[in-house]
């Protein structure tokens, strides 16, 4: 079968939103990255700055917000501080106690 036309009204509307490619900025985008620092330094904080409570507050807000879709496009060096707050911190390790016996990771 071929097929000699295009018509657009057959391709329907997608249901879910269509992510801005890359490069592409907004408010919003800037508000989550800017939550994203905060808690990240808190979670990384090793100046004593920051307490035990707190610091745990923030790694559950910092994999809510990644649960949630809240880092879609999230650069490269902020993804190495997710990755550090998550994996390689104190707070990620006890969180994540199956990390520390993994040799596949």
């Amino acid at each position: 079968m071929y097929v000699t036309s295009v018509a657009t009204s057959a391709y329907p509307t997608p249901v879910t939103p269509v992510r801005a490619a890359s490069g592409v900025t907004s408010a919003d985008y800037a508000t989550r990255m800017a939550e994203f620092d905060t808690l990240a330094a808190t979670v990384n904080d090793a100046s004593g700055k920051a307490g035990e409570a707190q610091r745990v507050e923030a790694y559950q807000a910092l994999q809510a917000m990644s649960a949630g879709g809240k880092l879609a496009g999230i650069d490269p060096e902020r993804r190495k501080v997710l990755d550090q707050a998550t994996y390689d911190s104190d707070i990620g390790q006890r969180a994540r106690p199956w990390v520390a016996i993994s040799s596949w990771r």
